[in-house]
């Protein structure tokens, strides 16, 4: 096979070579901590390219770290429990 996942950042043609309708991983950029998204791969390139704008804006704005913290709250964990420099 010898595709990779890659970075939203990097080149995503990398994708180019796998069947039609196979998911396209999309990874964070290095340094921020494991989350992925898939989509399937389109000719169409527009959604794919809005979701990683998409991410990349929330998770710049800290929305991302906002959610993922109101989410653990529904387990109990409280906001000052998770580490500042978790870099969501």
């Amino acid at each position: 096979m010898g595709n990779r996942p890659h970075s939203h950042n990097s080149n995503p043609e990398c994708c180019t070579s796998l069947p039609a309708n196979t998911a396209c991983p999309l990874l964070p950029p290095p340094g921020a901590d494991a989350s992925s998204m898939a989509v399937r791969r389109e000719t169409d390139k527009r959604w794919r390219d809005f979701l990683s704008v998409w991410v990349d804006h929330n998770r710049g704005v800290g929305q991302m770290r906002e959610w993922f913290v109101k989410g653990l709250s529904l387990s109990g964990v409280k906001p000052e429990d998770v580490p500042v420099e978790l870099n969501i």
